[in-house]
């Protein structure tokens, strides 16, 4: 690259221009060495993924509820994913154990309960409504230091039958999160002295699975604790620990707020940029900007399933009173560093001070 820079003049005549070529080579022809070995191969790579993100985006349905529903993410070709139905029944014994040795039995059950009484999770009907029956099995996540949501159940998407079966993240498409650079977000608030941010609120359970997928993501639990019958569900939700689940949400939450470029271009620019997993950002050089961002979000994400909470601003009457502002979300978690993430956006709590 750098020529007789580094190697100094060549003497040896005998060498073949084959062997002087990246010595005495001029800059058009490295930059066309450059496009046809890296540039060429990045640029078809780039490609298959702009045709993918594509092909996700219009099969991406918007129900007339106003809610958005896609179908799960799966490899060509992938290995037959078994049911994994003894395993799963396996480790519902040994959470069950494991809940009633800690007193948390009730609470672990009353998740589940408000899960279905929600829509979130369904019982199983008679016949399949897709290709693939698949069983995830699932635990408690207990965090006695959190501020609000001390117990989350975790559905364990990498869970094998043996070392010779797929997990259904094997049998699922990884794909970029879209999320954007942590720092060039935070470098964006600074720059901004009124800021606002907010959380989408369980975002992942907004975004609803496609009926012929759903048997693919189906879970044991108990109908009652008196008589302890399992009972089968499944989700009708993006489940938390999918490995597409991220890119899932990213792309629905882009595809969304696009359709509101021309009415509220400033703070459509503001999602499009700054929104990281389920937090999103805004404000400007006025207060009337960072309510402006507030009224128009809420808005857009709303016409979408989206409800927006925890806002937190350095103008005292847009914050929302939410005490778990420290609280780091399971959906951030499963994308990046934890560490950077529970210091997102210096002082958007509202410790920011402005001088007038």
């Amino acid at each position: 690259m750098l020529g007789w820079t580094v190697y100094g003049r060549q003497l040896l005549s005998e060498c073949g221009p084959e062997k002087q070529f990246l010595l005495k080579t001029g800059q058009e022809e490295f930059e066309k060495l450059c496009s046809l070995d890296v540039l060429g191969l990045a640029d078809k790579e780039a490609r298959g993924e702009s045709k993918l993100h594509e092909d996700f985006i219009q099969q991406l349905n918007k129900t007339p509820a106003g809610y958005y529903e896609t179908k799960l993410l799966w490899k060509e070709d992938h290995v037959p994913l078994p049911a994994n139905k003894n395993l799963s029944a396996a480790r519902l014994v040994s959470t069950t154990r494991k809940l009633e040795k800690t007193g948390r039995l009730e609470e672990y059950h009353q998740i589940m309960q408000e899960q279905v009484a929600k829509g979130i999770l369904e019982p199983v009907p008679n016949h399949p409504t897709g290709e693939v029956v698949h069983y995830i099995p699932h635990q408690a996540v207990i965090r006695e230091n959190a501020a609000t949501t001390k117990m989350r159940i975790v559905y364990d998407c990498s869970a094998r039958a043996n070392n010779q079966s797929p997990s259904l993240n094997d049998c699922l498409e990884t794909r970029p999160p879209l999320q954007p650079l942590l720092f060039d977000t935070l470098l964006r608030n600074r720059m901004q002295r009124f800021c606002i941010t907010g959380d989408i609120q369980k975002a992942f359970l907004q975004v609803r699975v496609h009926e012929q997928d759903r048997d693919a993501q189906r879970v044991l639990w108990y109908d009652n604790l008196a008589d302890w019958k399992v009972t089968e569900y499944r989700f009708t939700r993006v489940i938390f620990g999918a490995t597409s689940s991220p890119y899932i949400l990213g792309a629905t939450l882009q595809k969304h707020i696009k359709g509101y470029e021309e009415e509220f271009s400033a703070t459509v620019q503001a999602l499009m940029e700054d929104t990281y997993v389920d937090d999103i950002q805004g404000g400007g050089g006025k207060e009337e900007d960072a309510a402006t961002f507030k009224e128009e979000s809420i808005n857009i994400l709303s016409e979408g399933g989206f409800s927006l909470h925890k806002w937190h601003s350095n103008v005292e009457h847009l914050n929302s009173g939410d005490q778990a502002c420290e609280e780091e979300t399971y959906a951030k978690s499963l994308v990046g560093n934890k560490e950077a993430v529970k210091q997102k956006f210096l002082e958007l709590n509202g410790t920011r001070k402005v001088t007038h």
